[in-house]
């Protein structure tokens, strides 16, 4: 039996949703950096026809491009944090501050008392990242575990 600590907040939540939309699925890390690499270009090459030319519709390019730069990178903050807030807003009120994971089930504690039981079925997915461990159910709560706070049990 594994014991471990939960290790839930905000900025745990965020690095899971970052993973999520970022690491975990390549091609949406692809799109938003070519996006950003095209965008650059056409800032760049504007800037530069503008300076030398003095050429007003470049300056305007320049501008354009600037603006769908920040526009994309406000979008991209937004959405983490919109799905940061809910995922913690929903997890939050579980008040679990333990797991136990064993061959078939995993327990969760509050207090030392076992709260509740589920059994294997109930995870929809367990990813690892750098030294955490994100533990998804399919009634959709997260529980985050720290490898540094994870103890063997008998």
């Amino acid at each position: 039996m594994i014991k471990s600590l939960l290790s839930y907040t905000k900025e745990n939540v965020g690095e899971f949703v970052k993973y999520n939309i970022f690491s975990k699925n390549k091609t949406t890390k692809i799109y938003v950096i070519c996006y950003l690499i095209f965008m650059i270009v056409i800032a760049s090459v504007g800037v530069i026809t503008a300076i030398v030319t003095q050429m007003l519709w470049f300056i305007f390019a320049t501008v354009i491009s600037v603006l769908l730069i920040a526009g994309a990178a406000g979008i991209l903050m937004f959405a983490v944090n919109k799905y940061t807030k809910e995922i913690y807003d929903i997890n939050s009120k579980n008040g679990y501050d333990a797991i136990e994971i064993t061959a078939s089930s995993i327990v969760l504690k509050k207090n030392e008392v076992a709260k509740a039981i589920a059994d294997w079925t109930a995870v929809a997915s367990a990813d690892f990242n750098s030294d955490k461990a994100y533990i998804v159910t399919h009634d959709g709560y997260l529980f985050i575990i720290s490898s540094k706070d994870i103890k063997e049990g008998s």
